[in-house]
Parts: structure tokens; C-alpha cells; sequence
């Protein structure tokens, strides 16, 4: 992981300090727009080099992938869509040699991954979902009753419809979006490792 992309969550830790000790209710809501912010700057910073090799295709996978998996209980559909415009990003300027090899290097980059998540596990601890008490009462996430997604300024829950965006347009171009669909299969692959 890139040293910005640590910096960046912690900086997010702050801010989690901050908000869930004076205004506990908007944690969430806070944080999501925060992940969206992030997510789309991380699109934006993508777009600015023409061609991505494997290694540097790796380095960005494990960052996004890493921001993904971390704040995951705040991601948002616009959080999710941003992070799937990158991957495509990505692949846009990266040739088919690179996405090939990528693929040999999953397995790799999982176990990477899941490292770099444990070690990091005490310092980004406050973004996890909070357990529920077996009693039932007294949860830091508002209201009674249904479930944490279902309370207003909750974060909605990260799900993934299994499809490429790009596949239903029609335009004809199947390498770009079987390009796609593997990178999808790429991230899904690294989201299971965590």
C-alpha cells in the first residue's frame, strides 16, 4: 500500500473521532460522502498517467482495493460505482500483457492484501460494523428495530450485482468489455481474500 493511501485513512480515523464524539448520528453519513470524495479522487489521480504496467496495475488494485475493504461499511452505490469507473480506468491504459499476468498474480496480491489488513486492523478498527449486544439494547448506530442499512444516514451495504457496467451498452466492443468483466472478476477475487 502507498504511503498517501494510509495517510488518507487515517486522516479518516480523525475524523471519525471527531464526528462519532460530537454528532454520533452522522458518523456514517459523514464517512460515506467521505468515501465517495476519496473514491472519486482516486479516479481522477488514475486518469492523469497514459499507461499503467503490471506493477504499477498491482500497486493500484491493492490501494483501491485496500480503501474499498477498509471502509466498507460506508460504502454507497455512488461509492461502488466510482470504484468500478477506476477499474475501468485502469484498464483502459493498460495492455493486454499486463491484464493477462495480473492474473497470475492474484493469489499474490490476495495474501498481500489480507496481510496488510491485519496489520492495519487496530488503527483502522473504528471503521468496522459495530456488533450488535446480545441484549439487543444499547447500539451506537440510532433507532430501534431493522437492520443498520435501514436507518436513515446509514451507510448503505456494499453489494455486487456480479455485472461489468459497460456490458449492456452494445457498442460491439468485446475485448473492452471482456476486459472489463475481468477486471471485475479481479477485484471480486481480492474482495474474498479480506
Amino acid at each position: 500500500m502507498k504511503p498517501y493511501v494510509y495517510e488518507a485513512l487515517l486522516s479518516l480515523v480523525l475524523v471519525h473521532t471527531q464526528v462519532s464524539t460530537t454528532a454520533a448520528s452522522l458518523t456514517g453519513q459523514v464517512l460515506s460522502f467521505l468515501l465517495e470524495q476519496t473514491s472519486r479522487e482516486l479516479l481522477e489521480a488514475f486518469k492523469t498517467r497514459p499507461r499503467y504496467s503490471l506493477e504499477m496495475l498491482m500497486q493500484a488494485t491493492l490501494d483501491v482495493e485496500f480503501v474499498a475493504q477498509t471502509l466498507s461499511h460506508y460504502t454507497t452505490d455512488r461509492a461502488s460505482e466510482l470504484q468500478s469507473l477506476v477499474y475501468q480506468e485502469l484498464d483502459g491504459r493498460t495492455d493486454n500483457d499486463a491484464r493477462t499476468r495480473l492474473q497470475a498474480e492474484l493469489p499474490e496480491m490476495r495474501a498481500v492484501l489480507k496481510r496488510l489488513r491485519e496489520a492495519s486492523k487496530n488503527e483502522f478498527a473504528c471503521f468496522r460494523k459495530p456488533k450488535r449486544s446480545a441484549t439487543g439494547g444499547g447500539g451506537s448506530t440510532g433507532g430501534g428495530g431493522g437492520s443498520v442499512g435501514s436507518l436513515p444516514g446509514a451507510p448503505i451495504e456494499r453489494r455486487d450485482t456480479g455485472g461489468s457496467m459497460g456490458s449492456e451498452r452494445g457498442h460491439g466492443q468485446q475485448s473492452s468489455s471482456s476486459a472489463r468483466a475481468e477486471q471485475e472478476r479481479t477485484r471480486m477475487i481480492l474482495e474474498g481474500g479480506a
